[in-house]
């Protein structure tokens, strides 16, 4: 596809909201318009190629002011390059309680297109740690407590779930390392058990230290990922539970299903109750939050 596009066409292609792109033109100057046949403002194919630069960014944890302080000719001559090593995003910007209000507001609204602009802004201001931290995971415990309050409905609930998974996933994705010795790992919730997100957010930091995560989803049957695990020969086993009576259900088949599989087989999640006792392969997570996890699982996997 070649250009002039309309911004519109251009929004789609890098997945930024128009409103963003019109922000960042006369914010940053990242993009150059011109003016079409009916006078309209119409971009260039050097603009797309900026833009899916600054996509690349994003999406690897950098802050829009730190991008665009490299200068639109410096995001061209870099486009057709593979990414350098890129250090932590600098220092903390205000705003995350401002936008999980939005997203919570635009799911509330049943209002797509705002949920999907909010992130977009979050993601580019923040970076995606903090956009992560402070904005999709307050925005999902939020919209979680309206639900059983009754002022949340099921339709609003999916409609930001499915958001947060798509943007984590796309994170998990562009993580991956290209090592093919890396170390393998799969990543898969319970039977019956739906909610990802913190399965996807632990997939994604181990991806960033090196770990190759064969993602699978949600509701994964046991004797299916015991076969997986035939199959893939992973070094680990990822297990997410959120809810005690799933947890209670399949208990007892763990040992004699998922039992030398792998190397280790972890299991975290709320569903997981504090007296659950680790053996030799099965570990239980206790620990409060994905960072806690993710350090037990990269130290077990580096003294293999």
């Amino acid at each position: 596809m070649n250009g002039p596009y309309k911004i519109g066409t251009l929004a789609r292609l890098t997945g930024f909201s128009p409103a963003l792109l019109r922000a960042w033109e006369k914010r940053f100057g990242l993009i150059s318009p011109q003016r079409g046949g009916g006078r309209q403002r119409v971009y260039g194919d050097d603009d797309l190629v900026v833009l899916r630069r600054v996509r690349t960014l994003v999406d690897e944890g950098r802050a829009i002011g730190e991008i665009a302080a490299q200068g639109r000719r410096r995001l061209l001559m870099d486009a057709d390059r593979d990414p350098a090593s890129l250090a932590d995003a600098g220092s903390a910007h205000e705003g995350a309680g401002a936008f999980c209000q939005r997203v919570v507001d635009s799911a509330l609204a049943l209002d797509e297109r705002q949920l999907g602009a909010a992130l977009d802004e979050a993601f580019a201001t923040l970076g995606a740690d903090r956009a992560v931290s402070d904005v999709i995971i307050p925005a999902e415990v939020r919209i979680g407590e309206l639900w059983e309050a009754g002022q949340c409905s099921v339709a609003s609930e999916h409609m930001a779930s499915s958001r947060f998974l798509h943007r984590l996933g796309g994170l998990l994705g562009s993580a991956q390392p290209g090592n093919g010795s890396a170390p393998r790992v799969l990543a898969a919730c319970f039977p019956d058990e739906h909610h990802q997100l913190g399965l996807l957010i632990v997939g994604w930091h181990l991806a960033r230290h090196g770990v190759r995560v064969e993602y699978l989803g949600a509701a994964m049957p046991l004797e299916d990922l015991a076969d997986a695990c035939r199959t893939a020969r992973p070094r680990a086993l990822l297990l997410s539970v959120m809810r005690r009576q799933l947890f209670n259900r399949h208990q007892r088949q763990l040992p004699r299903l998922l039992s030398g599989v792998a190397d280790r087989v972890y299991i975290g999640g709320q569903g997981v109750p504090p007296t659950a006792r680790t053996g030799k392969r099965i570990i239980f997570m206790h620990e409060p939050g994905a960072p806690d996890a993710v350090r037990r699982i990269l130290a077990d996997l580096r003294r293999a």
